[in-house]
């Protein structure tokens, strides 16, 4: 099975989300725990967390008064953008 070895990037790093170095048969795996993301105030997590990170963190006095983006009926990435903004102001 598998086996939490350590964290080998923090929470903190460039796109936000943590890596984590696991042990299966004798082989070294990296996983990308986006599942371990938050924005904070956003209430988004996971992928779409990870996807919209550096909107996130555009300063205030920067940020968009208005976004435009794309997707499929089936997407939740609109809902995402949609609770980013709002979040945002």
């Amino acid at each position: 099975g598998l086996r939490l070895r350590r964290l080998v990037a923090p929470a903190n790093n460039n796109d936000g989300s943590p890596v984590t170095e696991h042990c299966v048969k004798g082989r070294r795996l990296f996983v990308k725990r986006d599942d371990l993301l938050r924005l904070e105030g956003s209430g988004l997590s996971g992928n779409k967390a990870r996807k919209l990170f550096a909107v996130h963190n555009i300063p205030s006095q920067d940020f968009p008064k208005r976004m435009c983006s794309h997707g499929g009926a089936q997407s939740n990435a609109m809902l995402a953008i949609a609770k980013l903004a709002k979040s945002r102001g």
